[in-house]
């Protein structure tokens, strides 16, 4: 039951002419496995049940189960060649028979084994998330799914293998062998390589392109043009409703009105203003950008107590949630700006319009700064930034370090930092002695603190300076955590004390956390608020302690986060 590549160039070993050649059933052919491959992949799947950041529902840990075994199958036959260099013993037809069979009883014991510790696993991380174990028969469901998705994956590899064997006797009539085999290979890897940047990677994301632009022409259900003066789109715009594009109507529906925040405040509120310019108004990011801080200027934007630049994620999407506590602690004597930079969803444009989010940060907050630096100091706004996952990351852009931070602004709130945050890596590769990575302390944390839950600012003693920065992440989100290095380097966040919500029992191991974390990422925002990749009210924590109103108390905190969940601001209503 061998998977080892078959030589078509003759040797003296072929067998002589008019001997009669063993051919095998097509099923064997594409349905034979290796034993080595089998141990390998076994090993590998057992090792991808262990426990991750983000709990997996059954078909999601079978598909990620799946993709582990065919990387351990890999291994498997590359210790195989390399076993093969070394020695030329093998076992009789009677003793391989006998290590099926042992391999095949293991293998059950494996599944099963492993099926069930995943779900111990599971339940603990589910536990420490407050979240509901999932009864049923999932072990068998995750199995299942994991077996199909390897018999596809290692198909469609023996796909390659058979196009590269094809390629190679083309060649060989008219090349030496070894020139024939180098050049065959790079052929086939080519055409590989075009087929998935080309036809699958390519017209995919044109595709997506395509349909999330016409998503993006579209509105939310119950999104209707605002009457409200003081937002883009309304009768005292600049800009269109049209050009808003989706997530920009959908921002300024999400505007609370003046009697909203006065049912809360009891006393008489002004209506947000929230300034946006769409992908449409340009295709250039500055003149994009300008279009904003015209806006802001049209609306009144400048002459509010409280300004606030709105980084978005690919797709143009702010958090409202993250908006409210600011609007309502001011009694809607605010503004904030934000534009769009991308059709595509956050983890998507991660990918591919990366550059777009920096360019986008950086040539926001210029503009903006530029306006509000030239008004009088006396009568200027205050100036914060705000930016969640992609938004954060944009957001830092537009700064050199902590520094620059608290000489531009009057204070700033980034949630979700993603892995590839430049100063929020900075801060946490230079905390101080002592102090975790999921939580660390920067400088005595004077300038810049990070918290994942409520309070946790006041664990850090001394001095916080004016203006402050704030960095919400939890020890659960992946986005935060991935990284190339964990395929080689145990990372220091799961070398220290877990943070509140990440298990114990997960470890490094190399190869295999770096693609469980990176697994992880597909499901960040599977769970409830305060985990992983969801944040939810506590950006009311965060502007009470950053930029909290004068007389404002603890217990206004609590307050305004109990309204909110019980009120949040419908634009229907």
């Amino acid at each position: 039951m061998s998977d080892q590549a078959v030589d078509t160039t003759k040797s003296a070993d072929s067998p002589a002419a008019g001997t009669p050649v063993r051919r095998h059933h097509w099923y064997r052919r594409w349905f034979t496995y290796d034993f080595t491959g089998i141990v390998g992949a076994l090993f590998f799947a057992f090792l991808s049940a262990t426990p991750s950041l983000i709990p997996r529902g059954a078909v999601f840990q079978g598909l990620v189960a799946g993709a582990a075994a065919a990387m351990g199958y890999a291994a498997g036959l590359g210790v195989r060649w390399v076993v093969v260099q070394f020695t030329s013993k093998t076992l009789s037809p009677a003793g391989w028979r006998r290590a099926w069979q042992i391999l095949t009883v293991a293998g059950f014991v494996t599944l099963i084994v492993g099926s069930y510790l995943n779900r111990y696993w599971q339940a603990q991380v589910r536990d420490l998330m407050d979240m509901a174990n999932t009864p049923g028969p999932t072990p068998f469901v995750a199995s299942l799914v994991m077996v199909l998705f390897f018999v596809v994956i290692l198909g469609i590899s023996r796909g390659l293998r058979r196009l590269y064997r094809w390629t190679l006797r083309q060649l060989g009539r008219v090349l030496p062998v070894k020139i024939a085999k180098g050049l065959a290979f790079v052929v086939v890897a080519f055409l590989a390589l075009a087929f998935v940047n080309d036809v699958v990677v390519g017209n995919t994301l044109g595709l997506l392109d395509s349909s999330f632009a016409q998503v993006n022409r579209e509105s939310y259900p119950d999104t209707g043009k605002p009457t409200s003066d003081t937002v883009s789109g309304g009768p005292a715009s600049s800009v269109t409703w049209a050009s808003l594009g989706r997530t920009g109507r959908d921002y300024v529906a999400g505007t609370p009105t003046p009697e909203q925040i006065t049912d809360y405040t009891s006393q008489r509120a002004l209506s947000p203003v929230r300034a946006y310019s769409g992908l449409s108004e340009s295709d250039n990011v500055r003149e994009r950008a300008q279009v904003a801080v015209d806006e802001l200027k049209t609306l009144g934007g400048f002459n509010r107590d409280v300004l606030i630049v709105g980084n978005t994620t690919g797709s143009g999407w702010v958090d409202d949630e993250a908006l409210w506590p600011l609007e309502f602690m001011y009694g809607g004597n605010t503004a904030t700006v934000a534009m769009q930079y991308s059709y595509l969803p956050s983890w998507l444009s991660f990918l591919v319009d990366k550059s777009r989010a920096e360019a986008s940060g950086r040539a926001l907050f210029d503009a903006v700064y530029g306006e509000w630096v030239n008004l009088p100091e006396t009568t200027r706004p205050k100036l914060v930034v705000f930016g969640e996952s992609l938004g954060s990351f944009g957001g830092e852009t537009a700064f050199s370090g902590s520094d620059d931070m608290q000489n531009r602004t009057d204070g700033i709130v980034f949630m979700g930092p993603t892995f590839d945050n430049t100063l929020a890596q900075e801060f946490r590769g230079q905390r101080d002695a002592g102090s975790p990575e999921w939580q660390p302390v920067f400088e005595g944390g004077r300038e810049v603190r990070f918290i994942a839950e409520a309070n946790d600012f006041r664990n850090v003693p001394g001095p916080w300076d004016d203006p402050k920065i704030m960095y919400i992440q939890h020890a659960s989100d992946p986005i935060s955590w991935w990284s190339p290095n964990l395929l080689l380097s145990p990372p220091d966040w799961l070398a220290e004390e877990p943070g509140p919500d990440r298990s114990e029992n997960m470890v490094w191991i190399p190869l295999v956390t770096f693609f469980q974390v990176s697994a992880d990422l597909a499901v960040a925002n599977s769970v409830p608020d305060g985990h992983g990749h969801k944040f939810g009210l506590i950006s009311v924590d965060a502007w009470a302690e950053v930029l909290p109103p004068d007389g404002w108390t603890a217990d206004d905190t609590e307050s305004l986060k109990l309204y909110l969940a019980e009120n949040p601001p419908d634009p229907t209503s």
